[in-house]
């Protein structure tokens, strides 16, 4: 879900950039960035996944 977040953003950013400021910017404009953007996210939400877990068997959920 963490990715398609990053997706999102990347795409959202590659239409609001040109409206808000004239000129292409973002992620959108560098592969690099894009890689970046959505290996962020995963490590998010694996972090976030882990927490979930170990938060559900706490309270034995």
């Amino acid at each position: 879900m963490h990715i398609v977040y990053g997706l999102l953003a990347i795409v959202l950013s590659a239409i609001l950039s040109p409206i808000l400021s004239g000129h292409l910017q973002g992620p959108i404009t560098n592969p690099f960035a894009i890689v970046s953007v959505l290996i962020t996210n995963a490590i998010w939400g694996i972090i976030a996944g882990l927490l979930a877990t170990v938060l559900m068997r706490v309270l034995k959920l």
